[in-house]
């Protein structure tokens, strides 16, 4: 115990404060307290200071690219311990870290874009007998052929038993029969035509004979519409015949003439005549339509019947057959020609569209 210099209360009351320091180093009561006794023992550090907390990293972006991650907080220092000595300083605290900052997000990606449809195909053309044209690949049109005809898609007649336009490379042989005779000739042209590039032309001279077209097809009938487009370049004089029907033991000559210009029905057997006012022309293309039946025969020109052909009588029997062509059962004035296009047979009138 240290020496006591002084008068005796003072010196009483310094030996009780060390007594009392004493002991309460003993129990403690100074330890973490961070303040210096009066005697100037060095006081212990304060408490450190907390860690900051670390930085939350960011979401993943939504869309195609993820987004950065957020950086991780800075912890925070420590706090120093009191400074030893007299004095009882408080050591500072530490400082707090520093969140970490947010990650941006990613960007969402684009949607892809939706493929363009494919366009519709047109249709294939109506042919003359022939398929209609397929639609180009990778087009939603359906190709749709055309419509064939019996001997091709004549016009007007689709539908018919016998349509044809003639546009084919060759004369159909499974529709018709050509026979030629007397110098008289036959073949498709396309130096005139009613439609389409084609047509049939025949060419006749003076004397008798014939070049014609003759069709099985369909028949026997008891009763025939026909159509058919005709042009001529042809000279009057004798018996001349252009279509007909054969009948067992007659034929119902429904374009004839005889003499003159004017369009005529002849009847084989009885050799009556039926004439009309109008003639038949000549350098033009014009509709020819004949209605036969058991009773009687109907003439349209142009769409126009003609009222002042009305015989009594029809065909005898059931038709076998259509003939169409150029015969002379008398020699004529001169050389004629005639074009036939558009030919239609049926049961039920065909029309000249």
């Amino acid at each position: 115990m240290p020496t006591c210099s002084g008068s005796k209360d003072f010196c009483v009351s310094r030996v009780l404060l060390c007594a009392a320091v004493t002991l309460a180093g003993a129990m403690g009561c100074l330890s973490n307290t961070g303040v210096s006794d009066p005697l100037g023992h060095g006081g212990t550090g304060d408490l450190s200071g907390s860690s900051g907390t670390t930085g939350s990293g960011n979401t993943t972006g939504s869309g195609n690219s993820s987004g950065s991650a957020g950086t991780t907080g800075s912890s925070g220092t420590t706090g120093s311990g009191n400074n030893t000595g007299s004095g009882n300083n408080t050591g500072s605290a530490g400082t707090t870290g520093s969140a970490g900052t947010t990650g941006s997000a990613g960007t969402t990606g684009s949607a892809g874009t939706t493929g363009s449809a494919g366009t519709t195909g047109s249709g294939g053309t109506g042919g003359r007998g022939m398929g209609g044209t397929t639609g180009s690949a990778g087009h939603a049109g359906t190709a749709g052929g055309g419509t064939t005809g019996a001997g091709g898609g004549g016009s007007g007649c689709a539908a018919a038993g016998i349509c044809d336009d003639f546009e084919a490379a060759t004369i159909n042989t499974g529709v018709w029969k050509t026979s030629m005779g007397g110098g008289y000739t036959l073949a498709l042209a396309t130096d005139q035509f009613h439609s389409g590039k084609q047509s049939i032309h025949i060419m006749a001279p003076t004397a008798t004979g014939q070049a014609q077209i003759t069709s099985t097809k369909g028949f026997p009938m008891a009763e025939v519409w026909g159509r058919a487009w005709l042009r001529f370049m042809a000279s009057t004089g004798g018996h001349q015949m252009y279509i007909a029907h054969n009948v067992s033991g007659d034929q119902v000559r429904v374009l004839n003439r005889l003499g003159g210009d004017s369009i005529q029905v002849n009847f084989q057997k009885s050799d009556k005549f039926y004439a009309a006012k109008t003639n038949i022309p000549n350098g033009t293309w014009f509709c020819y339509e004949w209605h036969v039946t058991s009773s009687t025969v109907e003439i349209y020109y142009n769409g126009m019947k003609l009222t002042e052909i009305a015989p009594t009588m029809g065909a005898t029997g059931t038709m076998s057959n259509v003939i169409l062509g150029y015969q002379r059962f008398q020699a004529g004035n001169s050389a004629g020609e005639m074009w036939i296009d558009d030919v239609g047979i049926d049961t039920k009138q065909i029309g000249c569209n």
